[in-house]
């Protein structure tokens, strides 16, 4: 089982994609072309209801108070959540934009938006403000990547290529020379999924490449702890928890080539609730 990718590699200059982005909203992390693609935190749709101002016995009156006698948008902070935003408008009503994927988490009772930046600690690097757990290797025979949910459940995908200690950069971890000449690269979006990026420099370097995914198919192994791993009939891979609810969910993976350049994509989408 794990992630992986068929591809033939038919240049000297290439580069393979591995991208597992949490979203148990996999319709939110598609472009329509069929390839999965990071996910972004893109606008549902807005709504308005009416709600006039009587007093400011309430934070949510003293907003719409407000907003009316100085004719300006007035965030209403008691109603938003993770994927909405609440503001009272100098007419009265109340607007509400929504948003498809979490862009904001609440630490020590405040809001924070969410943010990729990688950051040591124990175990590894994860970023910095996400809604699913995820730490990446500080380099060693260990996990490549490491998810989990609020529960406790873990699922672990593990690299064919013993990993040096990786220069990190912003969202990046870069692991040079994992294959001679060839960089690996693991960037993590602000869902607390990733993408992996296999970099090659030289000829010779993507002739190595080419037998890989010939004979490994550029395999991440999967290991579940908490979880049972499943997969049905067409490929799709399930780790769902003891109550049956579904935690991770990988599709089958996709390829595509684009002139000198192969790219292999798979998601793994962490469930939308975070407490499978």
């Amino acid at each position: 089982m794990g992630l992986y990718s068929r591809a033939v590699m038919a240049a000297c200059a290439a580069a393979a994609v591995l991208v597992a982005v949490p979203a148990g909203y996999a319709h939110a992390a598609s472009t329509g072309t069929g390839r999965p693609e990071h996910a972004s935190a893109a606008v549902r749709g807005t709504s308005a209801r009416s709600a006039e101002p009587t007093s400011t016995s309430s934070p949510l009156q003293a907003a719409l108070l407000t907003a009316k006698t100085t004719g300006h948008t007035v965030p209403v902070p008691a109603d938003t959540t993770q994927t909405s935003t609440t503001v009272a408008l100098p007419d009265g009503q109340l607007e509400t934009t929504t948003y498809v994927l979490p862009v904001r988490i609440k630490r020590n009772g405040s809001w924070v938006p969410v943010n990729a930046t990688l950051h040591r600690v124990t175990g590894g690097y994860a970023p910095a403000v996400v809604p699913s757990g995820l730490v990446l290797s500080a380099g060693g025979g260990g996990p490549l990547a490491e998810l989990t949910t609020s529960s406790g459940g873990r699922l672990a995908f593990t690299s064919p290529y013993r990993l040096p200690a990786p220069s990190v950069s912003g969202a990046t971890a870069t692991y040079a020379n994992v294959l001679p000449g060839t960089d690996l690269e693991v960037t993590a979006d602000t869902q607390g999924g990733f993408s992996e990026t296999l970099v090659t420099r030289h000829a010779a370097a993507s002739a190595t490449a080419r037998k890989q995914f010939a004979l490994r198919e550029l395999r991440l192994t999967a290991r579940a702890a908490g979880l049972t791993v499943k997969t049905d009939a067409t490929g799709n891979l399930t780790a769902v928890s003891s109550r049956g609810a579904a935690a991770f969910i990988e599709p089958p993976a996709q390829a595509s080539a684009v002139g000198g350049q192969v790219t292999a994509q798979a998601v793994v989408n962490p469930a939308s609730s975070g407490t499978a």
